[in-house]
């Protein structure tokens, strides 16, 4: 019960959260929200965006699911791996194929003068959309959500996925529009992988609560 409650929550909270950029989307577009956002940093803030955007890249989730393995059980691993696999493979074929000629913010620099770059990042310019970083935000995050299975602790996994997918924004790494859809991504695939995993008719499958390797019984 807890765990379809976080769920739900979380997805309230992301779809909170996700009103104000969409407003400024329509407002200002996508080259005058990015300008607004990115005028002025604290100059504090900006090493710690640039080591947070690193949690969203493919080892984080890769490490979480090997020490499940090692200590968690199949329904685990696979909520983590399986929501990360298949966020991760749909961006890219999204990015590499059907929005193949979508540019990053660096691309339109010239059009942006007051947009502020952080010192040390190295930006790429092609395959803007959707964002993979915001796509493993939001699925590590989710899955971490319906695992952690503590009561309310839906909109804290919320929100920490959120300022993830926002680092890539601050970094001028993505466009806005391009971390709401790699958000929505992880979200749908993590959503469903929860349905398949703790569904009534998965609940009677006993090798899914199994230790993959037999380590750390108790």
């Amino acid at each position: 019960m807890h765990r379809r409650r976080n769920v739900l929550l979380f997805l309230l909270t992301a779809a909170t959260l996700a009103i104000p950029p969409l407003l400024g989307l329509l407002r200002l577009g996508k080259l005058g929200l990015h300008q607004a956002v990115n005028a002025e940093h604290p100059s504090w803030l900006d090493p710690v965006m640039h080591v947070s955007t690193n949690v969203a890249d493919g080892l984080v989730p890769t490490v979480v699911a090997i020490l499940l393995l090692l200590a968690g059980r199949w329904r685990q691993v696979l909520m983590v791996g399986v929501s990360a696999a298949g966020s991760g493979l749909l961006v890219q074929l999204l990015k590499r194929n059907v929005f193949a000629g979508s540019d990053r913010p660096a691309e339109f620099l010239d059009r942006m003068p007051e947009v502020r770059l952080v010192e040390g990042v190295v930006l790429d310019h092609h395959f803007s959309f959707p964002s993979g970083h915001a796509a493993t935000a939001f699925s590590l995050c989710l899955a971490m959500a319906v695992i952690d299975g503590r009561r309310w602790t839906g909109p804290f996994w919320s929100m920490l996925a959120a300022g993830i997918a926002f680092t890539r924004v601050y970094l001028s790494e993505h466009f806005t529009g391009d971390i709401l859809a790699g958000g929505t991504i992880g979200v749908v695939v993590t959503t469903g992988v929860f349905l398949w995993l703790y569904s009534p008719r998965s609940s009677d499958r006993a090798w899914l609560d199994r230790r993959p390797l037999g380590l750390f019984r108790g």
